[in-house]
C-alpha cells in the first residue's frame, strides 16, 4: 500500500541545541559570577586600602615618636655635654684649688722659716742686752718692744730723752745689720708709737668726742717720727739710707693696742689696762711672706 504524505512538516532537530532562554540564563549566571568576583575583589581592595591606611597612620605615629625620641636624645646629649662641661670646670677649679693651697702652704712655711731665723738672729744679737734696755722680743710678731717710758720720753712729750738716745745708738745700727741678711725677704720695718688711755689733764673736750684718743694719736705719731728721724740721722747707717727710705716707716697708734695687766696686747676691760707698759715704742718687721699671708686671708678660696 502506498504511504500517503503527512500534513505536518517534519523538521530535523539537534538534541544539543540550546534555546535562547537557556543561553541568556547562562550568560546572566556568568555575569553574576563575574560581578560577584569583581565585588569580592573590590571588597578585598577596600580592605587592603584600609589596612594600608592603618599602616600609613601607624607609620606616621612611629615617625612622630621617632622625631620625639630624636629630640629627647638631642636634649639628653646637650645635658650630658653640660654635665661634662661642669665636670671639666669643677676638675679645673679643683686643680687650681690644690695648686693654690700648696702655694699657700709654701708661703706659710716660708714665713715660719724666715720668722724663726729672724727671731734667732735678733736673740743672738740682743738677747744679753734686753734686760738692761727694758725691752723684749716677741717671737710671734718679731717685735722688739721698748717699755720703759720714763727712760724714753717725758709725760706728754715727744722729744727723746738722753737715756733712750744712748740705747738707740747701740741698738739701731746692729738691728739694721741683722735685717740686712734678710733684706730681700723684708717688706717693711715699722717704728710704732703707743700710749696709754690717759687724756691730758687740761683737756676741755666734751664727753663722747674721743679727744683723748685723738690727742694720744698725735702724741704717739710724733714719738714714732722722732725715733725714726734720730735713727735715720745716724752716721753708722748712712750707707743704708736708700733701703731704709723704702722700708722704714713711723706709725702712731694712740692707745688702740694697749697692754693689759695680764701682759696681753688686746682690748682691755675698763680698769685692767697696764698704763705703764702701754706707753712704749716697738720696732716691728713685716716680711714679704707675711704680706702674702695677709693677701691670702683676704683673697678667699680659689675659684670663688
Amino acid at each position: 500500500m502506498k504511504r500517503q504524505p503527512s500534513d505536518f512538516r517534519e523538521y530535523d532537530e539537534n538534541v544539543f541545541a540550546l534555546s535562547t532562554g537557556d543561553l541568556m540564563s547562562g550568560l546572566l549566571f556568568i555575569f553574576l559570577l563575574l560581578l560577584a568576583g569583581v565585588m569580592l575583589q573590590m571588597q578585598e581592595d577596600e580592605a587592603a586600602s584600609r589596612d594600608i591606611g592603618k599602616v600609613l597612620e601607624k607609620n606616621h605615629e612611629y615617625e612622630s615618636e621617632l622625631r620625639e625620641t630624636k629630640a629627647e636624645l638631642q636634649a639628653e646629649r646637650e645635658r650630658i655635654k653640660d654635665y661634662q662641661d661642669m665636670l671639666a670646670r669643677a676638675s679645673r677649679q679643683s686643680r687650681e684649688y690644690w695648686q693654690q693651697l700648696e702655694e699657700d702652704r709654701r708661703v706659710a712655711r716660708e714665713y715660719d722659716n724666715i720668722k724663726e731665723q729672724l727671731y734667732q738672729s735678733l736673740m743672738r744679737a740682743f738677747g744679753s742686752r734686753l734686760a738692761s734696755w727694758h725691752a723684749t722680743i716677741d717671737r710671734g710678731t718679731l717685735s722688739i718692744r721698748f717699755q720703759a717710758p720714763d727712760i724714753m720720753f717725758d709725760e706728754g712729750r715727744s722729744e727723746l730723752k738722753k737715756g733712750y738716745e744712748d740705747i738707740l745708738d747701740e741698738f739701731f745700727p746692729k738691728y739694721i745689720e741683722v735685717l740686712n741678711r734678710y733684706r730681700d725677704d723684708i717688706e717693711e720695718v715699722r717704728i710704732e708709737g703707743h700710749t696709754n688711755s690717759n687724756s691730758p689733764a687740761d683737756s676741755s673736750c666734751p664727753a663722747g668726742r674721743n679727744c683723748g684718743y685723738y690727742y694720744n694719736m698725735e702724741l704717739s705719731q710724733n714719738r714714732a717720727r722722732a725715733v725714726l728721724q734720730y735713727c735715720m740721722n745716724m752716721d753708722r747707717v748712712a750707707s743704708e739710707k736708700g733701703w731704709l727710705t723704702k722700708r722704714l716707716t713711723a706709725n702712731g697708734l694712740s692707745f688702740s693696742h694697749m697692754i693689759c695687766q695680764d701682759g696681753k696686747e688686746s682690748g682691755c676691760a675698763e680698769g685692767y689696762e697696764d698704763k705703764q707698759l702701754s706707753r712704749r715704742v716697738e720696732f716691728r718687721v713685716r716680711t714679704n711672706a707675711e704680706k702674702q699671708l695677709e693677701e691670702i686671708a683676704t683673697r678667699g678660696w680659689p675659684g670663688r
